[in-house]
């Protein structure tokens, strides 16, 4: 039968394991995070270039008939869950 010590020793074990575990997870983690920032990043850089000549266009159209110029990378940056 193992005593309270070769538990405890066997518990520490585990609980090192699960941090090496995390730390790994969060490196990937980070880097998944980087990734997907980049993709955000370079799709509003598109859409926001895609969108102002279609708003210098039409700056003579009546307020109904022009284009939405709202700045969608500030809003997901106040409120990065807000995806609505």
């Amino acid at each position: 039968m193992a005593t309270v010590l070769e538990m405890a020793e066997a518990h520490l074990l585990n609980v090192q394991r699960e941090i090496n575990s995390l730390k790994e997870r969060r490196v990937s983690l980070d880097a998944e995070i980087d990734r997907l920032q980049s993709f955000f990043d370079e799709g509003v850089k598109v859409l926001t270039e895609a969108k102002n000549p279609v708003v210098n266009e039409t700056s003579e159209a009546p307020p109904s008939r022009r284009a939405p110029t709202r700045d969608l990378k500030q809003e997901v940056e106040l409120d990065p869950f807000n995806f609505f």
